[in-house]
């Protein structure tokens, strides 16, 4: 098991990768990733940020979690007939689920989808916002706080937008050193 000053300099170093690589904010990466992992505890097949299974990924995991539906994605959901299923239905809207996660081969290829979905699709309006924030970059606590809400709010995450915003500014303050220490390494390999 990775111990948390372990886990604190693997996902720097692999938010300042994808964020050299593919312009993912480092910020974003590492509050998120170690928020939604707690730290790597909960990153069964290298999947840090909470993958679905999709077309074309390295592989697939079974695996149980809470899921949010309507009543049209439950019956989608159920009627699937994959290894799939509903464990606990006591709280609905929200279900206990058995579910298909994405594996990657490695933490960098993970934050390179992560980095990938982060221009695309649904998520657009926020990323659009965050640069058009950057202007005054480096972001302020709040405004970092303010983007991870707009993210979670967007239906990135299934958590209450203003408990991911905590959560995952929290993190990144935590593993404020620790990202700056990544940066430099890489402005040292550079020169």
């Amino acid at each position: 098991m990775i111990d948390k000053e372990q886990a604190k300099n693997r996902i720097a170093e692999a938010a300042v990768a994808v964020e050299r690589s593919h312009g993912l904010p480092a910020e974003v990466a590492f509050g998120q990733a170690a928020f939604e992992s707690n730290w790597l505890k909960s990153s069964p097949g290298n999947n840090c940020f909470g993958f679905k299974h999709y077309p074309g990924a390295f592989g697939r995991q079974l695996l149980e979690t809470w899921e949010c539906f309507t009543p049209g994605q439950m019956q989608t959901f159920i009627a699937a007939k994959d290894g799939r299923e509903i464990l606990d239905f006591s709280k609905a809207p929200r279900y206990f689920v058995r579910d298909w996660f994405a594996t990657f081969p490695d933490l960098e290829s993970c934050f390179v989808k992560r980095a990938l979905r982060w221009k695309a699709g649904r998520h657009l309006p926020w990323v659009d916002a965050f640069y058009a924030a950057k202007a005054d970059f480096p972001l302020a606590d709040a405004q970092w706080t303010a983007l991870f809400r707009e993210i979670a709010a967007s239906g990135y995450a299934t958590a209450d937008p203003d408990k991911y915003a905590e959560g995952c500014m929290a993190r990144l303050i935590e593993g404020s050193e620790a990202l700056a220490a990544a940066r430099a390494e890489v402005k040292k390999d550079i020169a």
